[in-house]
């Protein structure tokens, strides 16, 4: 009779023991599903911010090109001006030079 308890004892310990051994291996199952859940959430969300900043450089190299495109047409405008200016201004010139020869004759 103490034998069959000796190994009934046994047979419970490595029942337990393969129970735990069970249990462990669905909690490192669990563990390693949760991990990959992580790193794919962490690479899409690096994958956001990296289109992000990409859609950022665009609109800031957008912004800067329009800013050197005004400028340059506001440069222009300014010339054009200058030029008008100095051309009328020879122009009243040579009308005053005229007007005065006219006058001394």
């Amino acid at each position: 009779k103490r034998e069959q308890e000796l190994l009934a004892q046994q047979q419970e310990a490595r029942r337990r023991e393969e129970a735990l051994k069970a249990q462990q291996a669905a909690a490192e199952e669990d563990a390693q599903r949760r991990e990959q859940e992580l790193l794919s959430k962490q690479a899409a969300a690096e994958s956001v911010a990296k289109r992000r900043e990409a859609e950022l450089q665009s609109r800031q190299e957008q912004a800067e090109a329009q800013a050197k495109q005004r400028e340059a047409e506001l440069v222009a405008k300014q010339q054009a001006a200058e030029t008008a200016a100095a051309k009328r201004e020879e122009e009243l010139k040579t009308r005053q030079a005229a007007a005065e020869a006219e006058a001394k004759v």
